[in-house]
Formats: C-alpha cells, sequence, structure tokens
C-alpha cells in the first residue's frame, strides 16, 4: 500500500499523464480501500467467505493490479489498478488482529503485533534503496512492480494453503466415522493413562 501511494503519480508521469490528473488515482485507491473495509468484516461474519480466503484474494486481486499498472498506459486503465489496490488493502487491513488470534491466540496478541509491525519496519527500511535503484539505474518501475506481484503469488500461495489445510482439518472432524476413530483412540489413551 505504501509503495502504490508513494510511486502512483510518478508512475502516472511516466506514462505520460500530466500530475494534475495523475492525482485521481489516489482517489480511487481510497475508495476501494474505505468500501471494502467495511465490507470485508460483513462478508466475514456472514459465513460467506472466510478469513483465509479473503486474504487469499486480496494477495491475488493486488498481484494482479501490480502486474497491469507494468501494462497500463492510460488513465482509466490506471485508475481501475488504483482501486484494486485499494480494494485489495481495504479488504485486509482489518484482518491482522483477527488473523494472528486465529493461529497464535487472544494471550500472545501483543507480541504477535508487536513481532509483525516490527518485520513490516524492517523491510520498509530496504523501500527506498530498492525504489532508488529502479528510478536511478533502470530508469522505470516495471521491475518494482512485479517484485510486487511476485511477493503477492507467493502470499497467495501460503494462504491458498492454509485455507486447503483449514478445509481439510473441517472435513476430517465433520467425517462421522473419522469421529468414532478419533473417540476411539481418545478412550484407549485415557485407558492407558489410567492403568
Amino acid at each position: 500500500m505504501a509503495t502504490f501511494i508513494l510511486l502512483s503519480v510518478d508512475l502516472a508521469k511516466d506514462k505520460g499523464i500530466v500530475p494534475s490528473e495523475a492525482i485521481y488515482l489516489l482517489h480511487a485507491f481510497t475508495a476501494g480501500d474505505i468500501a471494502f473495509r467495511a465490507l470485508t468484516g460483513f462478508v466475514i461474519d456472514s459465513g460467506f467467505l472466510s478469513l483465509e480466503a479473503v486474504m487469499l484474494l486480496g494477495y491475488l486481486v493486488q498481484g494482479f493490479a501490480y502486474e497491469l499498472l507494468v501494462w497500463s498506459e492510460t488513465l482509466p486503465m490506471m485508475l481501475l489498478c488504483s482501486v484494486l489496490v485499494g480494494v485489495s488493502n481495504g479488504s485486509r487491513i482489518s484482518l491482522q488482529a483477527p488473523s494472528l488470534i486465529k493461529s497464535f491466540g487472544m494471550d500472545t496478541l501483543p507480541i504477535m503485533m508487536g513481532g509483525m509491525v516490527f518485520c513490516i519496519g524492517a523491510f520498509t527500511l530496504g523501500r527506498p534503496a530498492l525504489v532508488g535503484y529502479f528510478r536511478d539505474q533502470l530508469g522505470d518501475y516495471r521491475g518494482l512492480l512485479h517484485i510486487i506481484a511476485i511477493v503477492n503469488a507467493v502470499f497467495f500461495v501460503v494462504w491458498t494453503l492454509r485455507l486447503l489445510l483449514q478445509r481439510r482439518k473441517q472435513s476430517r472432524v465433520e467425517d462421522p466415522e473419522n469421529e468414532d476413530k478419533v473417540c476411539a483412540k481418545t478412550e484407549n489413551l485415557l485407558e492407558a493413562d489410567n492403568s
């Protein structure tokens, strides 16, 4: 998100869009972001999508938007990319705490949030050098946008695996045959402990 905000006007200028029009990219980003911050909670709470599904869709949309941004040459296409990046950000930004609670529990939330923010900050320290390298040495941001799209693809795969593992776990629990096996194993363990 911060990288997009930092580069949006410069990217548009590189593609021949005047800065007075390029500012609309930030408006489009903000509209998508705000709309999906509210909508995400409703979608998850209603059970339409799981937290993992929203996360993986967010990374998919963001990766697609950054890759599309590389090839966009007109203001309307860049506005579309901007909205997609905003939608992706808005859909995931409010899920940080619920995601950490689901993975690590409520008791460790302060430590996990601190660790997450530290990691984000540590990676952010390298951004100026990376932006400068692509701008000053290579002359444009295409490579940087490709890297961001690849990173999003990696996170998409990670969240897809998490979703598949969650569904596999749920199907085992809901399977009555498996439930009988688990109960039998538990009874055997209890008998072994009592003897």
